[in-house]
């Protein structure tokens, strides 16, 4: 028989019968690439991958243009997930041959390896060959979470178009809709990504944000009949997460405690986390920022521009400051952005991404300062005060006065042990918020913040503001006149009635920043006050 005969019986499925045509016509020196190929992909779907390496390695070492070789060579690392690998065949496969699916896996493992901007690229160059709703489903997705909400939704819907009972595609659209404040669309998308598919664990988790428990809800049984059944420790978590929700609605704040710290503690053991290598990187910062650094090279930051870092803690009311902020003709607040670590990374640190006092310097300072400007301004228009609000921020307070000496910097704080807590009932996204997961490693984290406000009070005396969330939701209009007075604004009414504000907000705040100003968030704590004795020693 020849080789086509035998690829005819592997179409079939006749993969046996197939697989020894394959290995008499290698036996007859019969040698041929795509005889290698063919057989690699028999392997394959027998499973014997270390036997398709091989197989595959064979073809492209005849033929080093064989594009299906290297393209199921970098699937098969795709599915053992190591990344840099099967990057390597894709990126050698589009040199060959542009192929939509190709360009959607190097968006998938760009997405792993955390670089947003080439997964975007590659999705894009996807979608130019073929407008594939999953692709289209990716893109969008991403893009919400750059903060470009109008693009998302626009590749959103597309997804949609092609594939209405797309679910993850009909959930990320509620997240776009609860990120413009359309509460009742949000919830529309949400229940209809859960009927086309009850076990999108995600539209579940994100209905129980802006769904209220403390009345009788459909939601509620369908959550907790889930949760029973559920064994898959990525669904488990999520549910989780919204059962706690569902229980604290419901004041059963001992229930509620108990799928918190289940919810956590999953979360927790999907990645390593060292809170020592978190210590060395604060006093990092804290030796190379010395008083005597500072006064000897501020002043060359680039200076032709004014704009906002508001910092702090996560949950201690950053969003409500951007909020209130961000009511005023004269401000934008571009949400949570990293570009200053983005710039930082690339001006200051070395190759151990530690603070390198030998690279802050005039010509740097300068340079990075001027680039920031430019990136955070491609979000809005150039004529208002940018707003930064990305809390973590406050470890580079120092920083961001010798960059941008005209900077405004906010700070606000909390109640501890509210703030800890609030920390330990979101399920934020993990890089970055790594210790957020662990109430013993919160606390520890809370100490470190102190440490680095101290620090930074001793070299900006009177170069950035403090702002109390107890003080201003107790005193709205007071707090609220002498902040716009430290950012050299005029009063406006519609500060106080920031919750008019139509502005985009991604943040776990995504709801009570479209509330009037209330007073329940404070002493929170003590709801759980039993089950939190050791992060209040840790914090003492």
């Amino acid at each position: 028989m020849k080789f086509n005969e035998y690829l005819k019986l592997h179409k079939l499925g006749r993969l046996n019968e197939a697989e020894k045509g394959y290995r008499n016509l290698i036996k007859q020196n019969n040698i041929s690439p795509l005889l290698y190929t063919s057989l690699g992909l028999v392997c394959i779907k027998t499973n014997r991958e270390k036997e398709a390496i091989k197989l595959f390695n064979q073809a492209i070492k005849i033929n080093p243009k064989d594009d299906v070789a290297i393209n199921n060579l970098g699937l098969i690392y795709l599915s053992k997930k190591e990344h840099q690998t099967a990057k390597k065949y894709f990126l050698e496969s589009i040199k060959i041959k542009k192929n939509s699916k190709v360009f959607f896996y190097l968006g998938q493992i760009y997405i792993q390896l955390n670089n947003i901007e080439k997964a975007i690229f590659n999705l894009k160059e996807s979608i130019k060959i073929t407008e594939d709703a999953e692709a289209l489903c990716n893109l969008g997705h991403l893009l919400y979470l750059k903060g470009e909400i109008l693009e998302a939704e626009k590749y959103t819907c597309l997804a949609l178009k092609y594939k209405p009972n797309l679910d993850i595609a009909r959930n990320n659209l509620g997240l776009i809709n609860l990120s413009k404040g359309n509460i009742n669309e949000a919830k529309h998308d949400f229940s209809k990504a859960i009927k086309i598919n009850t076990h999108n664990f995600m539209a579940h988790y994100n209905l129980s944000i802006i769904t209220d428990y403390s009345t009788k809800n459909l939601h509620e049984k369908e959550l907790l009949n889930l949760i029973k059944s559920s064994k898959n420790n990525n669904e488990l978590l999520h549910l989780s997460f919204a059962v706690a929700k569902l229980y604290k609605d419901k004041k059963d704040y001992k229930k509620s405690f108990k799928y918190y710290k289940s919810a956590n503690s999953i979360k927790r053991k999907t990645f390593d986390y060292s809170l020592n290598e978190d210590k060395i990187k604060f006093k990092n910062i804290e030796n190379t920022l010395s008083l005597e650094l500072f006064n000897r090279i501020k002043g060359f930051g680039f200076d032709k521009k004014k704009t906002i870092f508001i910092v702090g803690m996560p949950r201690s009311g950053t969003s409500l400051i951007e909020q209130v902020l961000s009511s005023h003709t004269k401000v934008y607040g571009a949400g949570e952005v990293n570009f200053f670590d983005e710039i930082l990374s690339k001006y200051f640190l070395n190759k151990k991404k530690l603070l390198d006092s030998k690279l802050i310097k005039k010509e740097n300072l300068y340079k990075a300062g001027k680039e920031y400007i430019k990136k955070i301004e491609s979000f809005a228009n150039s004529k208002k005060i940018l707003i930064n609000k990305l809390p973590l921020n406050f470890r580079w307070m120092g920083l961001i006065k010798l960059v941008l000496p005209n900077s405004i910097i906010i700070h606000c704080k909390r109640n501890p042990m509210d703030t800890c807590l609030s920390i330990f009932e979101q399920n934020f996204l993990i890089k970055g918020n790594e210790y957020t997961f662990n109430l013993d490693e919160i606390g520890h984290f809370y100490k470190l913040y102190e440490d680095s406000i101290s620090h930074w009070k001793k070299l900006l005396i009177n170069d950035f503001y403090e702002i109390q969330y107890e003080k201003l939701v107790n005193n709205q209009k007071e707090e609220t006149k002498k902040l716009l007075k430290f950012c050299s604004l005029k009063w406006e009414n519609k500060c106080i009635n920031f919750y008019k504000n139509k502005s985009i907000v991604r943040t776990a705040s995504v709801q009570q920043v479209r509330k009037k100003i209330y007073t329940s968030s404070v002493n929170k704590a003590e709801i759980y006050k039993s089950e939190l004795t050791k992060l209040k020693k840790i914090l003492n």
